[in-house]
């Protein structure tokens, strides 16, 4: 169990916020509705240890609730999350973003001019 004086959930959700800002460019709202927009983009075993993150974020209200928190799996679990957090790439999932597009755009165009082809010869125009 932690100490009453040293509120561990205070360091852990500042440190996440930076890198929820940093890295996924989630800067308005509180801890809770940031962990949620951020929680698309973990896998399910992370979700999970977030969402212990913001469970204990609820429990910093009474001191009696504050005892109960366990800071080594509070830790444990904020880590696992800010490792996967500092692995993600603004720009590139921004490149992928616009790359993805352009390739759905380009097969649509070969599409259309391969069905244009076929009408064309079809028609006996070609």
């Amino acid at each position: 169990m932690s100490s009453v004086t040293e509120p561990p959930v205070f360091a852990e959700t500042a440190r996440l916020q930076a890198l929820f800002d940093q890295h996924l460019g989630l800067r308005r709202g509180s801890f809770a509705s940031r962990a949620r927009a951020a929680s698309r983009h973990l896998p399910r075993p992370l979700r999970a240890d977030l969402a212990q993150v913001v469970a204990a974020t609820r429990l910093m209200g009474p001191p009696k609730l504050f005892r109960q928190i366990d800071a080594a799996a509070l830790s444990a679990a904020s880590n696992r999350v800010a490792t996967h957090l500092k692995t993600i790439d603004r720009a590139d999932r921004r490149r992928g973003l616009w790359l993805g597009i352009l390739g759905a755009i380009m097969a649509n165009i070969l599409i259309l001019t391969a069905l244009l082809i076929a009408l064309l010869r079809w028609r006996g125009l070609v």
